[in-house]
Formats: C-alpha cells, sequence, structure tokens
C-alpha cells in the first residue's frame, strides 16, 4: 500500500509556516499588536493601491522611533512632539500622510547601506553637521538643508543613469556638465552650482525643496533631536509624502477619508505599479498549479536557459494570456523591389529563411532554430524579457534580425571545423536536438521549394478592376474594389503555412490534425479582426493536443510513458514558442511582403488588403500630384547633415484611400532612431519636441480669444453658441423668424495657408519674452468594473498634462490650480513633475523650423513641404484657427452683428443669420475666393437652405432636405436651433465596422466596459437640456442614444466567438448599469461643463426617471427583436421592466408615445 497522499497547504498556511521560520531565525518574536498595525490606517480610493501601510506624519514617526531607538529615548521625544504647542508642526504631523512600500527589514537594510553613503558624503564635505549631534540644535534650519542635500547627492548617487533620478526632490538638479556651462545666464535655464552638494547643479527652483525646508519642518527636526536628521534621511528617501488639498473628515469607525492630495516628496506616484497588481503576481507564482493546463503558465525548468542569465534582462515570467500579437506590424507596408525595379512577392530577403538558404547546412538549421526558440538559447524573448522602452516603443520586440544578439552570446562558443557561418554556436538543448532538428531543416527545405508567387497568384488574383488598373491605367470608381477580398488573402495565408510548416510539428493522427486546424482556425481569425483587436497566446494554444506531438519528447523517452509535471509544462513551454513564431515571424511577416494593409477613411476600423502591385498602380498618380504640387525634392546629402544638427527630424507620409481617391497623412507621432553613446535608440518624435510650442501657444490662446473669431475646438462648443444665439434672437423680437443656414468647406486648409502670413501671425501672438512650461500627472481611483460586486480594476487612473505659464505667474496659476483640484474628490496631484523655461525667440524659431522646413521622407528622397502647415502637427488646429481668425476679421467683418451666429470648426463654415442678403454675401465672397489667404471652395461640399447660384452664374448650390441642417455630425433644427445627433452611416458601412471586438481577456467584463465607455463618451448636455431643446427632441435623442448603444451590443456579440458568448445575465446587468449610467449623467450635477462656461445654472433637463429608463428598455427591445428567437429570454425581462417602468403621470406617457411610438406594440 502506497503513502497516504499529504493535503496540499493553502496559500495563508504557507505565509504562516513562513513567518515561524524566519522568526526562529532571527530569535525575534512576533507581535500581531504592533505600533504599525495600531497605527490609524488611510482609507484613500488611491493610495491603498500603492502603499502596504498609510498613516499620518504622527504615527509613521512614532513607530519609527519606537523602532529605532530605546523604549526611554523614544518616550521622550513622543512626549516633545504631543506637547509642543507651534501650530504649524502640528499642522504637518496630523496633515501630512506617509505611503511606505518597504517592510521593516528592508528599511534596517536601507539603514546599514546609508550608513556608508552618509561617511562618503562628509568626506567629501568635512564642514558637514549630519549624523552627528549638532543637527539637532538650534541652528536646526540649517541641519534640514543639509538633509535635503545629502538626500539629493544620494537620489544622483545611486542613479548612475544618464536620465535624472526618479524623485520629486531631485527635479531642478542634474549633473555638472559642459551643457550648463553653456546655459543663457539671467533665465530660468541657467544654471547655479551648488556647493553644499558635490557634482551637482540647479537649473530651476524646486517648490518641493522649498516645502520640506521651510520653518514648520525646520521646527520639527529640532523636536526630533540627537539622530532626528537620519530619521528625517529615511523618510524623505525612502516613503512618498502627500499634503491633503481638502478636509479630512473621519467616519463613524475612526478611519480618515482624505479626498484630493497633493505628492511633495518620494517617486511619483504616477512612476509607481500598484502594490495589489505586484502582491497578486508573486501570489500567483508561488502557488502550485491545480491542472496540469496551468503548468503551461509557470516558468522554465531549472535545468533550461534563461534569458534573465545569459542577456542581463529583468526577471520577468509573463503569462501566455499576457502575450498579445503586435499585429500592427503588418499595417502600412512598402514592398520588397528587386533592382530593376520590380515587386517581389513571398517573404522578404531579411527574413531568416531566406539568409540562410543552403537547407543542408545542419549549422544553418541550428541557427535558424534559435530564431524559433529563443528561450531555450538564453536569447531574447517575450516570456522572460522585459523590452527596453528607448529601443521599442511596442509592447514586444520584432525579432526579424536577432544576428548581433546570437553573436554577442556565442563569441566565446567553440565553433565547428566545416562551419559556413562567421559565428561559433550554442549548444543546442537535448529536447530539441533530436526531432526538433530534423522538422526545422525539413520546414527550410519546404521553403526553398514553396512557390510564393504562384500561390499569391492562384488564391489572390487579380480582379477585373485591378487589372484594368494595371494594364490600361482606368482608375475604378471606389479604392477600395481594388483590395482583396480577406477570405482569399486568409486561404493564401494558410495554404502557405501548410506547405512551409511540417505537418509532424502539429503532431500525429487525428489529433495532430486536430492541432493544426486550430492554428489555421486562428490564422483566419487573426486575418479578419479590425485594426485594434488582438489576440493572446494562450487564445491559441489553450485547444492543442500535447501529447500527439512526438517531437517534443526527451530522447530515449517512449511515447506511452506518463508525462510528469515539469515534463508537461516544457513542452507546453516549447509549444507556446513555437505558435508565438509561427505568427509573430511568419504570418505577420508574410501579409507585410504580399498586402499593404490599410483602413478607409469611410469604414473606420474594417482592415482592406490590397496587393502590393496593385496598390503601387493606384497610389502612383496621386502621389506624383502631391510631389509636384505640395513637396519639393530635396538634395539627400546636404538634408542629412541639416538633419543632424537638428531637432525636428523627417516624418513619414502614407496614403488613406476614400471614395474616390487618397489623403495624404503624415506621421509626426512616430519616433525616429537616433545614436546614444553607440546605441540605437528612439529619439521624440516631431510632436513631442512641438510641445514646448503648442503650450505656448495654448498659454496665448487664453489671452487672445479675440483672435480666434467664431472658432470652435469641439463639437461641444457648438452647443452654448447656438443657445446665446437663441436667447439674443429672443430679446430682439426675432424668435420664430426664419433663419437661413449657409455652410461652406475650404479645400486643403492646411496645404494651401500661406507660410509667411501664418508665421507672422505667429509672431504677433507671442507677448511673453518667456515661457515656462511644466508637467504634471493626476491619478484618479480605479473605475467599478462590476458595480453590484464592487470589483475594480487593478491600476488607477493615470492622465498626464502639461502646460505653459508665463515666468512672472508660476506662483498665481499654481494656486489657481490647487483649488480646483480640490473640488475633483479623490485624485491626487503630482506637480510639478519637471519643468524647463524656453525664451520667446527659441519658441519662434521652433515654429518657423517646422513650418519652412518640414521634412518628409518618400522612399529614399526627402522632400521639403513648400505650401501650407503640416497636417497631423499639434499646431495645425491652433495656427488654422488664429490665422482663419485674422480672416474674419477683415474679410467677413459685415458679419458682426446681433443678427447673424458665425460658426467655425477648423475649416467647416456655418452661417446662421435672419438676413438672406448676409447668407448670399458671405456665399459670393467665400466662392470669390481669397488667394491671399489660400481659401477656394467648391460649390458641390456647400450645403443652404434656400436657392442659392454660385459666382459662376450656372452652379447650383446643394440645398438641405428635411427639418435639419447637417453640421459636424449633429442635426440643427432650421426652425428652433434645437440639436439632435445626425446617425446616418456612410454609405458602404456598418456599425460593426466602428467595433473593436475582445476576444480573449475577461469578454464579459471587457464587453460592459466598452459598453459604458462608449454611451460616456456620447452623452453631452446639448441633447437633454430642455431650456434649449423641447422635451419631445431630448427624449428622441435619449432614445437615438440608446439604439446606437443597442446596435453595437448586438453587433459586438455577433462578433464573439461561440465559445466566449455572452450570458442573458451579464446582457441585463449591462442594459441596467447603462440605463443608470445615462440617468445619472443627463441630471444637472453629472452632466460635462460646457467650454467657456462658469455654471451650470442654465441648465435644465425635464425627462423624468421612469421616461429614461423606459426609452432604454424599449431601444433595446427594438434592435432585439429583429432576433426575437435567440434572445427570447431577454425580450421577456425588457417587456416586464418596461412596465414596471410605465409613468403613471398622463402627460408622461404621452411624451413618450409621441417619440417612441413602437411602445403600444
Amino acid at each position: 500500500m502506497g503513502a497516504k497522499r499529504k493535503r496540499p497547504a493553502t496559500r495563508n498556511a504557507s505565509a504562516n509556516k513562513r513567518t515561524k521560520i524566519a522568526c526562529v531565525a532571527t530569535g525575534r518574536k512576533t507581535n500581531a499588536s504592533n505600533d504599525a498595525d495600531n497605527a490609524v490606517q488611510i482609507d484613500h480610493p488611491v493610495l491603498k493601491h500603492y502603499f502596504s501601510r498609510v498613516t499620518t506624519l504622527r504615527e509613521h514617526l512614532a513607530s519609527d522611533l519606537r523602532e529605532r531607538f530605546p523604549s526611554a529615548t523614544a518616550a521622550q521625544v513622543l512626549d516633545r512632539l504631543a506637547t509642543q504647542a507651534d501650530h504649524r508642526v502640528t499642522n504637518l504631523l496630523d496633515s501630512v500622510l506617509v505611503g511606505c512600500r518597504t517592510s521593516a527589514a528592508d528599511r534596517r537594510a536601507h539603514r546599514e547601506r546609508r550608513a556608508k553613503d552618509l561617511i562618503s558624503f562628509t568626506q567629501q564635505l568635512p564642514s558637514s553637521t549630519i549624523g552627528s549631534s549638532a543637527g539637532a540644535g538650534p541652528g536646526a534650519g540649517a541641519a534640514q538643508l543639509e538633509v535635503v542635500d545629502f538626500v539629493v547627492w544620494l537620489l544622483f548617487r545611486r542613479n548612475q543613469l544618464v536620465t535624472r533620478p526618479q524623485h520629486l526632490l531631485a527635479q531642478g538638479f542634474d549633473r555638472l556638465s559642459a551643457v550648463h556651462a553653456q546655459a543663457r545666464p539671467g533665465g530660468l535655464n541657467a544654471v547655479s552650482a551648488l556647493p553644499s552638494i558635490p557634482g551637482i547643479v540647479c537649473t530651476f527652483a524646486n517648490p518641493h525643496v522649498e516645502f520640506v525646508t521651510s520653518a514648520a519642518w525646520c521646527a520639527l527636526l529640532r523636536l526630533l533631536g540627537p539622530g532626528g536628521d537620519i530619521v528625517m534621511v529615511d523618510l524623505l528617501l525612502e516613503c512618498c509624502l502627500f499634503l491633503p488639498l481638502s478636509p479630512s473628515p473621519s467616519d463613524s469607525s475612526g478611519s480618515r477619508n482624505v479626498r484630493s492630495l497633493k505628492q511633495f516628496s518620494g517617486v511619483p506616484l504616477s512612476s509607481l505599479q500598484p502594490c495589489a497588481s505586484l502582491v497578486a503576481a508573486s501570489a500567483d507564482a508561488s502557488v502550485a498549479p491545480n491542472r496540469a493546463s496551468d503548468v503551461a503558465l509557470r516558468p522554465a525548468a531549472p535545468g533550461a536557459l534563461t534569458s534573465v542569465a545569459q542577456s542581463g534582462a529583468n526577471t520577468l515570467s509573463r503569462l501566455p494570456s499576457q502575450i498579445r500579437f503586435v499585429r500592427n506590424r503588418m499595417f502600412f507596408a512598402q514592398p520588397s523591389v528587386s533592382a530593376n525595379g520590380r515587386i517581389k512577392f513571398g517573404l522578404h530577403s531579411i527574413h531568416v529563411l531566406n539568409r540562410y538558404p543552403d537547407f543542408r547546412d545542419k549549422e544553418q538549421t541550428v541557427h535558424v532554430l534559435k530564431y524559433i526558440f529563443p528561450r531555450q538559447f538564453g536569447l531574447h524573448n517575450v516570456f522572460t524579457s522585459a523590452v527596453d522602452s528607448r529601443e521599442s516603443a511596442l509592447p514586444f520586440k520584432d525579432y526579424t534580425l536577432r544576428e548581433a544578439e546570437i553573436k554577442r552570446l556565442t563569441m566565446n562558443q567553440p565553433r565547428g571545423r566545416d562551419s559556413t557561418l562567421e559565428q561559433p554556436q550554442l549548444k543546442v538543448p537535448k529536447r530539441l536536438a533530436g526531432d526538433a532538428l530534423e522538422l526545422v531543416g525539413k520546414m527550410r527545405k519546404l521553403h526553398a521549394r514553396c512557390e510564393y508567387t504562384q500561390l499569391l497568384k492562384y488564391y489572390c488574383e487579380l480582379s477585373d478592376a485591378s487589372a484594368a488598373l494595371i494594364d490600361k491605367g482606368e482608375a475604378p470608381s471606389a479604392i477600395t474594389d481594388l483590395a482583396t477580398p480577406v477570405s482569399r488573402v486568409s486561404a493564401f495565408c494558410q495554404a502557405v503555412i501548410k506547405k512551409v510548416i511540417p505537418k509532424a510539428f502539429w503532431g500525429d493522427g487525428e489529433e495532430g490534425k486536430h492541432n493544426r486546424r486550430i492554428v489555421l482556425k486562428h490564422v483566419d481569425i487573426f486575418l479578419r479582426a479590425r485594426k485594434f483587436e488582438s489576440f493572446t497566446l494562450h487564445s491559441i494554444t489553450d485547444g492543442l493536443k500535447v501529447k500527439a506531438m512526438s517531437w517534443l519528447r526527451l530522447p530515449h523517452q517512449q511515447a506511452h510513458h506518463n508525462m510528469s509535471r515539469s515534463d508537461f509544462a516544457k513542452r507546453k513551454e516549447l509549444i507556446a514558442e513555437l505558435v508565438y513564431y509561427v505568427f509573430d515571424s511568419l504570418l505577420v511577416p508574410l501579409v507585410r511582403s504580399n498586402f499593404h494593409v490599410t483602413e478607409s477613411n469611410a469604414h473606420r476600423n474594417r482592415l482592406f488588403y490590397f496587393r502590393h502591385d496593385v496598390w503601387q498602380a493606384a497610389c502612383a498618380p496621386a502621389l506624383e500630384t502631391f510631389k509636384s504640387s505640395l513637396f519639393e525634392e530635396l538634395n539627400a546629402r546636404s538634408t542629412k547633415q541639416r538633419l543632424a544638427g537638428r531637432t525636428f527630424k523627417y516624418s513619414t507620409v502614407r496614403l488613406l484611400p476614400k471614395v474616390t481617391g487618397f489623403r495624404p497623412i503624415t506621421n509626426l507621432r512616430r519616433r525616429p532612431y537616433v545614436w546614444v553613446n553607440g546605441r540605437k535608440m528612439l529619439g521624440k518624435s516631431i510632436n513631442a519636441a512641438l510641445n514646448p510650442a503648442f503650450r505656448a501657444l495654448n498659454c496665448e490662446k487664453a489671452t487672445h480669444l479675440d483672435d480666434l473669431g467664431c472658432s470652435l475646438f469641439s463639437v461641444g462648443d457648438i452647443y452654448p453658441r447656438l443657445k446665446e444665439y437663441a436667447s439674443r434672437l429672443r430679446q430682439l423680437g426675432l424668435s420664430g423668424q426664419r433663419l437661413y443656414f449657409a455652410k461652406v468647406d475650404v479645400q486643403a486648409c492646411f496645404d494651401t495657408i500661406p507660410q509667411k502670413s501664418v508665421l507672422n501671425v505667429v509672431k504677433e501672438l507671442l507677448s511673453t519674452t518667456e515661457y515656462i512650461v511644466a508637467n504634471d500627472a493626476r491619478v484618479k481611483p480605479p473605475e467599478l468594473t462590476t458595480r453590484r460586486r464592487g470589483e475594480q480594476s487593478v491600476r488607477p487612473i493615470v492622465k498626464f498634462s502639461s502646460r505653459a505659464r508665463p515666468a512672472g505667474f508660476i506662483a498665481s496659476e499654481a494656486s489657481v490650480e490647487t483649488a480646483e483640484l480640490s473640488k475633483l474628490g479623490s485624485d491626487v496631484l503630482v506637480a510639478p513633475l519637471n519643468q524647463q523655461a524656453y525664451h520667446q525667440r527659441q519658441i519662434e524659431e521652433m515654429i518657423t523650423e517646422h513650418v519652412e522646413f518640414n521634412l518628409i521622407k518618400i522612399g529614399r528622397k526627402y522632400y521639403r513641404q513648400k505650401n501650407g502647415i503640416p497636417q497631423g502637427s499639434v499646431l495645425s488646429s491652433l495656427l488654422c484657427n488664429f490665422f482663419y481668425g485674422r480672416l474674419e476679421r477683415a474679410e467677413l467683418r459685415f458679419l458682426q452683428n446681433e443678427h447673424t451666429c458665425l460658426l467655425r470648426l477648423i475649416d467647416d463654415f456655418l452661417l446662421i443669420t435672419t438676413e438672406k442678403k448676409l447668407a448670399e454675401r458671405f456665399l459670393q465672397v467665400m466662392h470669390r475666393g481669397l488667394p491671399e489667404y489660400g481659401v477656394a471652395v467648391k460649390p458641390a461640399k456647400s450645403l443652404v437652405n434656400f436657392d442659392f447660384v454660385a459666382n459662376d452664374g450656372h452652379t447650383k448650390l446643394p440645398r438641405a432636405d428635411g427639418p435639419g441642417f447637417p453640421y459636424c455630425g449633429l442635426s440643427i433644427d432650421m426652425a428652433t436651433l434645437e440639436l439632435s445627433k445626425n446617425g446616418e452611416l456612410k454609405p458602404g458601412t456598418t456599425v460593426s465596422d466602428s467595433l473593436t471586438v475582445e476576444y480573449s481577456t475577461m469578454p464579459g467584463r471587457t464587453f460592459r466596459r466598452k459598453a459604458l465607455n462608449a454611451l460616456k463618451i456620447q452623452i453631452h448636455r446639448m441633447y437633454f437640456d430642455t431650456s434649449f431643446n423641447s422635451l419631445d427632441t431630448a427624449l428622441a435623442n435619449l432614445y437615438r442614444l440608446f439604439h446606437d448603444a443597442a446596435q453595437r451590443a448586438e453587433h459586438y456579440m455577433r462578433s464573439m466567438p461561440k465559445h466566449a458568448s455572452l450570458s442573458v445575465e451579464t446582457l441585463i446587468n449591462t442594459i441596467k448599469d447603462l440605463a443608470q449610467l445615462a440617468w445619472t449623467m443627463i441630471r444637472d450635477r453629472h452632466v460635462r461643463k460646457p467650454r467657456g462656461s462658469s455654471d451650470r445654472s442654465d441648465y435644465e433637463c425635464a425627462i423624468r426617471k421612469t421616461q429614461a429608463f423606459c426609452v432604454a428598455y424599449q431601444a433595446f427591445r427594438d434592435v432585439f427583436m429583429l432576433r426575437q428567437t435567440k434572445h427570447a429570454a431577454l425580450l421577456d425581462w425588457l417587456q416586464s421592466e418596461i412596465k414596471s417602468s410605465w409613468p403613471a403621470v398622463g402627460v408622461e406617457r404621452a411624451a413618450l408615445l409621441r417619440v417612441v411610438p413602437s411602445m403600444l406594440e
């Protein structure tokens, strides 16, 4: 009889056992009721996610003093703190919050290391008194300065990198270098040497340092007595300190509930990882799996090589569910061209299967093996290696080229005598040295024999429209008609994978066929997905049969032998590497080298696959037109020399298909690669480099509102303008008169604005000699993911912002910012993160260089944009608004009267007036053209609500049909100015084109989150203000809102796979949450505040709660009635909810029936 199996220990039991063992080893007794546990915990919705313990400064010092000093000494200090009469110190002790992430053992280790650092600091500064009893005397102010100086010095000493330390007290300080010696004297960028901090200079005044060296902190240090300076050093170094910006009431349990906070010391909260996620990850990793499938999620066996040990990367262990394929690598690819200019199909020439074509060479096969199974050879991989954000902007690296990495790892390895490679080889792991190596050799042979071009011609043959374009140059009626259907693209890719990947890789027998079908099925799903949809590695490997793959076995291991847990884990690990290689390094390169994948202007997230030859033939005429009219070619050598010494690098341009043509899209957010100390790293994008200029113009915008004219910065700005115009008409007694609408669209406004003229406008705007650009962050509590269960997302929400201020108004602006934050609930402000001063001349030069010398690289040639301003730049909208504001003052001054309302969103003008002659004159001026402003208007894109003939005398402008006038996605009632949403879809598009479906991780929870977020974006007070709109219009807007939400939900559910289909309960709970969210937001105190409005007293909403819920349920019922057989249970619930929510008042019922007649059914 075998031994009795022990019951596995629980997580808490093992933790308690570890605690007891630690106590025996150290000789200390554990006390559950220690000072740290007895301290009153601060219940803050943000800080509790980052710190294991949050207390007041008084409670933290009490715990720290009892831990450091004998009980008698600690008691004396605590008595002084309790009996001191300085109200400043009292407020400091009771208001400042301290967040700690380190344990007591870690703090003791830090003290020992800090003692050595203190000796080094005092040796460089013999006059320093820190660490001695002198710091507790009457000169505590100087001692506090020395404490802060030591903290700053130690932060830079610890951080030996080029970047500054991630600590708020280190801001404004930098290492002494030659760059600072050339700083402009007198400005905020000028540096001053600090004799108290060796090797450190001050670039600007740090407000956090000023606060912790104020009189209150100096008095606190004096009260701490001898040794207090070391306590203060540990407090500033190891803890994060926060100052409340609003009162902190206490609840009935005695815990303090602090609202908004501001951090003034410690690592910025925006840079920290939440403790909850770290603890959960470590806890999950320490728990033994209970199922065989869980073993695949564990790290590699001890015998395997790891990339951590070999390459020095950070220790990681990503689960397959945490690894998402980077699909956007296959978008917007350029073709591979031969020497004679012909497009080459198949895999790119730099692909590893093409770079080593001799499939008979075993060492080349081993080299390819490293690309497929990098984790086994200790190479960088997605499972255990960290990605340096300075080298890649994507979550995972591109592993197309590994030669430099392999060479570094194998330079000391022995090389075979007959090797054809220039580098020695690593030892092949035992599990890969047998069948796996043979299968890779067979794959190389199959690749060499695969006719990629013939397969492409067979599965993705040219359509009649594509053939006519290539042969005769005949343009199609719609560009998207030239795209290859995704079903044919999928068939081509599956055929290639079938021919190149040996069948034995997927297993033997029926189970091997099953594995192959699963992989090919996911290839089809991968290609059919929309633009922003992604898939995890786990979603593909989850259904694979491991035992069928004989090549995973160890040498001499029989097929009938049972697998141990470690053996099963190793096999799953190898399968995960193989599948990731097939999709990331075979499927994605295959699509890139044969197709140009892009979205279209009308279809949003839907992807189109154009064969490279078809795409090249379609784009060539448009690209030549853009080159001749918009760009001018530059000398490559002189351009490269200029790029080497300038901040702005070049941008790239791509063509976005429209219905009948293309739109050039310039990518100014792309981060170019630069060489830093011999390493290739990502530099700043053009938009990031323009951030100081953008913030400076935003600063001037607040003081030059009149220069903006009738500019709108968002669609929401239309509402207050129309409401004010309607009120003005009522005051003039013109309410009810006919209104004349005229809309014109400037043709290619960004490309036609004169460069010299817009730069003159900028020079007149910049009125401040010096601007200070400061960054800050706001950390918000995590959103509820399931309201009924109280579950929350793991991470709090971090939002970064940047703003510019005139140099003389820092303090006043900061006080205004603090006053605003105190009204925002439980947010934590981390500000300033960093700041820098810019002279007016620097801003002007920056904008001039960007406008007049905007470089675009097309192929291998460089071009300069000779007309207009760069489209896609962060400055484009602001420059356009200021420039067209000048146009309005000069050419449209006749519209500045009480009878008219002129609106403009970028280049879309809308005039509303009671005088027909003004509308006609406006149209005549705009259609005549304004060459000095680069303005030209197409009559076909204009729209009016009255008869008007263009200036040519025979072109009649289009006239709006129906009661609503369309403008920027809105419909404006031409009689009452009431607003509603223009929900018409573009021809040929569907609701599903705008969706992004989550297939892998928590589909039900993601569906609810996406539904709520989509509804939040659509809710604006302009739709539900019954002081402006009628009640019927408000109810109709609400019904349309929920009808759109129901359509999105229904299409979303249809797009989900069967195994992840949503339950009726999930759908019902989501509909309830949507109805409650809408009702909450349309009420006065929850509706978004419009730009420029100081209060919300002018907002009224006469919609009742019963009406809102009835409209919500009826909208979902109308949509899901089209599939009533499938959703019978949901429809029954909706019908019962409509009956229970039916208003009792007859007037409210009548209003519902007028808007939604289907309620009678």
